[in-house]
């Protein structure tokens, strides 16, 4: 794990044991993080009042990437995706994590609603924590996913990856 990296990967204690996915190659937009915040506005009264609605728990980011990268970690990412929907439909704890190291997380009044990575967290402005974001994450291939794009100096084929993230959050 490394700045300008965002990194996937099992909990610690998953079998089988699939290898961390660790990307960087972006391209021009293929790195676009979001967030579901947490409160919406879902209607005006007749009288222009805003109605809100919204959840007990804190905001969700969310991830469309799409990278250049070798057909090995686009076999990775299948091989992630594939266990965690086997988990999740046996009930299991089949959430991956996304270890963000690209873009720091919203500042907040310490401490930080969200997990931050060790080593990552700085005081931008007083009385308020940021870092880089540890995650519990679904994914979703996109039907872009394993285009090829190219075959390398050395005859490895260049494969898009191209998939989307949501924070999974429990309601407290």
């Amino acid at each position: 794990m490394a700045r300008w990296q965002l990194t996937i990967k099992q909990p610690n204690s998953a079998t089988p044991a699939i290898p961390n996915l660790v990307l960087e190659a972006f391209g021009q937009s293929g790195y676009q993080p979001g967030l579901l915040q947490r409160a919406t506005l879902t209607d005006l009264t007749i009288g222009g009042n805003a109605i809100l609605t919204g959840t007990p728990y804190s905001y969700r980011r969310t991830w469309a990437i799409a990278a250049e990268e070798p057909e090995s970690k686009a076999l990775i990412l299948e091989a992630l995706v594939h266990w965690q929907d086997t988990t999740l439909a046996a009930n299991g704890d089949g959430l991956l994590e996304l270890i963000d190291e690209l873009e720091y997380l919203p500042p907040e009044p310490s401490p930080h609603s969200k997990v931050l990575l060790s080593g990552s967290s700085f005081t931008p402005f007083t009385g308020h924590i940021t870092g880089f974001g540890v995650h519990k994450v679904k994914l979703q291939l996109s039907e872009q996913h394993k285009t090829h794009l190219a075959v390398s100096g050395d005859n490895t084929l260049i494969k898009l990856l191209a998939f989307s993230a949501v924070e999974v959050i429990s309601a407290p």
